[in-house]
């Protein structure tokens, strides 16, 4: 493990991507993040001490623990590289918003997201799975309106102050989507799945040009509206307050 470290160190390559590596060269290198690798910095080139965790090349990353974010207005991650693969490996990133009422109220709120990918870069090919965002002041995920490829599967994004998941061009599925301050899911360009969304302050689903189906809506926007859809498609299965919708 030392002399890995040392080959690493040499290269300019991150010791925790060529550890998680070290596997035979069967597998993808693993980039792993945790909360002591996150306020060392230095996770990819260019990313500060701190959060945000700047994730600025392609590649595979996963969190080794939980991600604690005090600060309303600070994004955990955030991607500025083409194909990025994140898998939250069953960790949450944990904001100090909390959110409760009907309709759904947030506070405190703020600017700091929990995945986003980055507006000023307008890239692509980005998947987050397998974990939980919460209490974030701003959005779960989210992405530039010009940018697509994005997949976004079995999260638990809940209690943002902000969207749930807000993306273009994207495949969104086997989420939950549980009491947000604004839209549960939104976007234009997407194919939104088996998603379960609750209790949102927004609609449950607000979407232009996308295709829904296998979703449940329950009391999202104070019991009003559960989808907005402009020129969308439903695919069936949809279940609205326990009606087909």
């Amino acid at each position: 493990m030392f002399r890995r470290s040392l080959i690493a160190l040499a290269f300019g390559v991150s010791p925790a991507l060529v550890l998680a590596g070290a596997n035979g060269g069967n597998e993808p290198a693993v980039a792993l993040i945790d909360q002591a690798r996150a306020e060392a910095g230095g996770v990819t080139p260019g990313d500060a001490p701190g959060f945000p965790v700047t994730l600025s090349q392609g590649g595979s990353y996963r969190l080794a623990g939980n991600l604690a974010i005090g600060d309303p207005n600070t994004t955990a991650i955030e991607v500025t590289a083409d194909n990025v693969t994140l898998d939250l490996g069953g960790f949450a990133i944990v904001g100090a918003t909390s959110c409760s009422g009907v309709p759904t109220h947030c506070f405190p709120v703020g600017s700091g997201d929990g995945v986003r990918f980055s507006p000023a870069n307008r890239k692509a090919g980005l998947t987050v799975s397998n974990g939980t965002i919460r209490g974030m002041g701003g959005h779960g995920v989210t992405g530039h309106s010009a940018s697509q490829g994005f997949v976004v599967e079995r999260l638990r994004v809940m209690s943002n102050g902000g969207w749930g998941i807000s993306l273009a061009g994207a495949l969104v599925s086997d989420n939950m989507v549980l009491r947000n301050g604004q839209h549960g899911i939104m976007g234009h360009s997407l194919q939104v799945s088996r998603n379960t969304v609750l209790h949102n302050g927004g609609v449950g689903l607000f979407l232009v040009k996308s295709g829904y189906g296998g979703n449940t809506l329950v009391d999202n926007y104070g019991g009003g509206a559960q989808v907005s859809a402009t020129n969308a498609y439903p695919t069936g299965g949809n279940f609205c307050n326990g009606v087909p919708c």
